[in-house]
């Protein structure tokens, strides 16, 4: 009887799979040797609670992890890269898509995020790029639409928006541009999708209504501010801007 040849799609599920193995025999081998493995399946770690912060180890060990855990999708094509010392994450942790393109990045230091962090929408279109310092947004925050379209920026200092920030409707047309200082709103001007100034948008001193747009140019909601903090909203929709 003649064996049909293997088609592509079966020849990367087969290389897939055997991945995940040669990834477990590996693992295994270095536990014989009594060698904590430096990299390891993301199922044989666990949170445990010391002194009041959430530490990781490897299943019936006592100390605290240092290494990389991993996990795999079913077609063997990597989901998440986790890097961890002395039980915290530390330094730079990835995840993917199924279809192989970066789903995010994230830099830790001692367990708090510190450095770059960004996501990718699945198409690999950029998503989110943002900067922190010791746990804190600290620096240039970028986002956009699927499309392409930068949807905002501005900059944080020390876990707080700071100065100027500015909106664009998926169109490309201005949204709206906020001021901060020390984290307080000072101003606000808002537009409406087809470019015209929103009549009912009046932040003065850090007092005021602030209105959001639907994409459509229907009305999402209006947010109070006093002396420079959110106060309350009124949404008018379910939708978001």
């Amino acid at each position: 009887m003649t064996q049909m040849p293997l088609t592509l799609a079966q020849i990367k599920t087969w290389i897939g799979k055997m991945k995940v193995i040669l990834l477990s025999l590996c693992i295994f081998s270095l536990s014989l040797l009594g060698a904590e493995p430096k990299v390891v399946s993301l199922d044989k770690i666990e949170y445990r609670n010391k002194s009041g912060s959430h530490l990781v180890y490897i299943a019936n060990q006592d100390t605290p992890f240092t290494g990389i855990a991993v996990s795999f999708f079913a077609n063997g094509q990597k989901r998440k890269e986790l890097t961890y010392k002395n039980g915290k994450s530390d330094g730079l942790s990835s995840g993917w898509f199924k279809n192989g393109k970066k789903s995010w990045e994230r830099n830790y230091k001692e367990g708090m995020y510190d450095g770059l962090v960004a996501f990718w929408y699945e198409s690999g279109q950029n998503k989110m790029v943002s900067n922190y310092k010791n746990g804190q947004h600290h620096g240039l925050w970028t986002k956009w639409y699927e499309n392409g379209q930068i949807k905002g920026t501005g900059n944080h200092e020390e876990g707080s928006q700071h100065e100027h920030w500015v909106g664009w409707y998926d169109n490309g047309r201005l949204r709206d541009e906020v001021y901060y200082n020390g984290g307080l709103m000072e101003r606000a001007i808002v537009w409406k999708p087809d470019g015209k100034k929103c009549p009912v948008t009046k932040i003065e001193a850090g007092s005021g209504v602030m209105v959001g747009y639907n994409q459509d140019g229907t009305e999402f909601g209006r947010f109070t501010y006093e002396k420079g903090e959110f106060s309350h909203w009124k949404l008018s929709s379910r939708s978001s801007p």
